[in-house]
């Protein structure tokens, strides 16, 4: 009984070692053969493709394509789309329906090192070779599937060590790019009666999406912004950013060569932004951005100005809220939030040549109904922005920023006061920008409650301050007062800046802001130009100032 029994597990194993021998040397060949006029069957799209080898493991129901490159439009020298792929894998894949077509479920895709390059081309009415051509349209998941497939399943998709680099369409260098990605999409559902009416989108119910060194050069070619290492998870609407920077891409030398105007330079680092809240269907489907909460922490903010170059006169620069309406990207974020950060500002002066700064440290905000939907802010017509800091680091400033949402010509307010400040802390601003010393002077009070619009600003203004002195200095070597110099300072100690408000025993002068917007300037510099007419107003004694 034994003998049989042993000769029957014997038999059992021929059998499956020759099963195993028949399926490799057999019907894998075969099967693979026929998977690869499948694939080709199946991808019939606008797109050019090629593959090194196809390997079938019929155990594990997997398929793997070796050394991929691909393009698209592939009737066309100038690519929209273009990539490789080291190794892709399709597991778990129920062949049977691979091969019949109709609804077809994967268990799971892996890319190994997927690099994609892109390049959209901005093809405008007045271009000639511009057509209605389907053959040029953006590629789509749904181009996939279009005619072949009813439904797609896969239940997990897997990108490693993934690159990818977007071109500016007219210099043909980089604009965008993301490194070392690692990307996670669980459940992914492509029903082609969905996404031929849904811009080729599909149903997602988990993906979880990590990059490191993430670039976008912006369009005014002066920055790119960099991304140490980014997490973004679709299910819980979060997005976790750990360390961004806007870079300058050029010195403070040579912006003067690179725009003929005056331009910002920007450096920005904010080692932590949260986002929570965030639709990403309705971003990719619909391109509506839809944000509950956004956290930035620690923001370190540092913006240097030259105002040698001219400003151009047909410069108009927008309000805040004209300025999101004309954006094309459909927005509405409930609240932001803005947490122990630092604002700081230079600029080179015309006059002496020098640099003079101002910042603020200990700066935290709070932004509620940022939109530019209209059904948003019909309902709910103003955006509003609570901010607290210390000037120079040691007077407590608050404003309090109100925006009608409905205006067309940027009706908003501003609220705020200055504590107690030694005027003279100033002398970092004024001295190398003015070439005007604060000898002395003390600030009791700052309040200010101001209207402004596209094209003035009016309010009032309480400025209560003690002692004020200056002296007028050699723009040149800021440091010693000529003859000239102490004859204007003289004057205007005596006879044109009051030295305190209230003087003696009356009553403290109320300073008038009347101020006509400069519409080729910054809204900042709407902002600051208005408070300083309000405090011209009260320190000065002559209709000039």
């Amino acid at each position: 009984m034994v003998k049989k029994s042993k000769k029957i597990w014997l038999i059992i194993v021929l059998c499956f070692v020759g099963l195993i021998l028949l399926v490799t040397l057999g019907i894998n060949p075969l099967l693979k053969n026929l998977i690869a006029s499948r694939v080709e069957e199946r991808l019939v799209g606008n797109f050019y493709y090629h593959y090194d080898n196809l390997s079938v493991d019929l155990l594990t129901r997997s398929i793997t394509l070796d050394h991929i490159t691909w393009r698209f439009p592939k009737d066309t020298t100038v690519f929209n789309q273009k990539g490789h792929i080291d190794h892709l894998t399709f597991s778990g894949i129920s062949l049977l329906p691979l091969i019949r077509g109709n609804h077809f479920r994967i268990q799971g895709i892996r890319f190994d090192s997927l690099n994609l390059v892109t390049r959209i081309e901005n093809k405008t009415k007045e271009d000639p070779e511009e057509k209605d051509n389907s053959n040029n349209d953006n590629f789509n998941f749904y181009d996939l599937i279009k005619g072949q497939l009813k439904s797609l399943e896969v239940e997990k998709i897997e990108i490693i060590d993934g690159q990818a680099t977007w071109l500016n369409p007219e210099t043909n260098t980089i604009w965008r790019q993301i490194e070392n990605v690692q990307f996670e999409i669980r459940h992914i559902e492509l029903d082609s009666t969905k996404a031929a009416n849904n811009n080729g989108w599909f149903t997602l119910r988990q993906a979880t999406l990590e990059g490191k060194n993430g670039e976008l050069f912006l369009a005014d070619s002066l920055h790119k912004i960099h991304l140490k290492k980014f997490h973004i998870d679709y299910s819980k609407k979060m997005i976790i950013i750990d360390s961004l920077e806007l870079v300058p891409l050029l010195t403070k030398s040579q912006m003067p060569y690179a725009k003929r105007y005056e331009t910002n330079r920007i450096g920005i680092t904010a080692p932590k932004i949260v986002i929570k809240g965030i639709d990403m269907e309705a971003l990719m489907v619909s391109n509506k951005l839809r944000i509950g909460c956004l956290l930035i922490d620690q923001l370190n903010l540092e913006v240097f100005r030259d105002k040698n170059p001219p400003i151009p006169d047909h410069l108009h620069i927008d309000l805040p809220q004209i300025a999101l309406k004309n954006t094309t990207l459909n927005i509405k974020i409930d609240s932001t939030y803005l947490v122990n950060s630092y604002i700081w500002y230079r600029e080179l002066s015309e006059l002496t040549q020098k640099e003079g700064e101002v910042f603020f440290s200990e700066v935290n905000a709070e932004f509620y109904n940022i939109t530019n939907d209209s059904l948003s802010y019909k309902q709910n017509p103003h955006a509003k922005v609570s901010v607290s800091s210390k000037l120079m680091g040691k007077a407590s400033l608050n404003v309090d920023f109100t925006f009608n949402l409905l205006s067309d010509n940027g009706d908003h307010w501003i609220k705020g006061n200055l504590g107690q400040f030694e005027l003279t802390d100033l002398n970092s601003a004024f001295v190398p920008l003015k070439a005007i010393s604060i000898r002395s002077g003390h600030i009791d009070k700052l309040e200010f409650d101001i209207r402004l619009n596209d094209y003035v600003a009016d309010g009032k203004l309480t400025f209560l301050y003690a002692d004020l002195k200056i002296d007028k200095l050699n723009k040149d070597d800021l440091k010693h007062v000529d003859l000239n110099n102490f004859i204007q300072t003289l004057i205007a100690n005596t006879f044109l800046v009051q030295t305190s408000n209230p003087s003696g025993n009356g009553d403290p002068r109320m300073g008038v802001v009347h101020y006509r917007r400069e519409k080729n300037k910054s809204i900042f510099n709407f902002w600051l130009k208005s408070i300083l007419e309000g405090i011209k107003s009260t320190v000065s004694n002559s209709k000039e100032k």
